[in-house]
């Protein structure tokens, strides 16, 4: 991506990185971990597969022979984790078990596409693992319009959102890379910061990462082809 270039041309210090993008920008731009998100309390993220809750698909297996969403191919919860997942844990092969794939771009189009039927369902990000807060309540300001939609299987947890640097600027500028650390961290425990971070990323807080906590994804990735 773009912004992945600019690290890497050393154009940009500082990147809010979502988990793959850190990923690739890991091995293409030398970025260095420095904090992830909190989203809704939550550490971690989900995929969700959602379809709409009258159409009577309620699980995997009817959704055999139906037309599924992804967001695009660089989404940890859009496509990559999902896709996974089905391969590793469910043995199901995406490829020929569904009639139809397509991306939607987003996840507010893939929400918007399951709402009005172009697809039977699609991968989307959810922030709890029992689908009380997820895509379909960010995008669909009408309460009536969530109620329309359902969960029907869920991810294991995904790492989140990353605050990142390169490894470059940390050696050339510790004591920047260690003042802006700290910053994020107390602005997520004070009501003024957290409405800055709520308002910048959709996060309560950031807390310090591990490179590891990732490698989840990379295996995914494989699982799936994307590089």
């Amino acid at each position: 991506t773009a912004l992945i270039e600019a690290m890497r041309a050393g154009r940009i210090d500082f990147a809010f990185l979502p988990a793959f993008s850190y990923v690739k920008a890991e091995e293409l731009a030398h970025a260095k971990l420095l904090l992830r998100a909190v989203r809704d309390g939550q550490t971690a993220l989900y995929s969700a597969i959602i379809t709409r809750a009258d159409r009577g698909l309620n699980d995997l297996k009817s959704l055999k022979g139906k037309n599924i969403a992804w967001v695009d191919p660089a989404s940890s919860s859009g496509f990559i984790v999902p896709k996974a997942t089905l391969i590793t844990k469910e043995h199901i092969d995406p490829d020929t078990y569904f009639k139809r794939q397509v991306y939607a771009g987003s996840h507010d189009a893939l929400v918007l596409s399951v709402l009005n039927g172009t697809v039977d369902a699609g991968a989307t990000f959810a922030n709890d693992a029992s689908g009380k807060v997820g895509s379909w309540h960010q995008y669909l300001k009408s309460e009536a319009d969530q109620k329309k939609l359902k969960m029907i299987y869920v991810s294991d947890p995904i790492p989140g959102d990353t605050f990142s640097t390169t490894e470059s600027f940390a050696k050339a500028k510790p004591e920047l890379v260690e003042k802006t650390v700290k910053m994020l961290n107390e602005m997520g425990n004070n009501e003024e910061g957290r409405k800055i971070l709520k308002a910048l990323y959709h996060i309560d807080s950031m807390i310090p990462a591990n490179p590891a906590d990732y490698q989840s994804l990379r295996d995914a990735a494989k699982v799936v082809g994307v590089k």
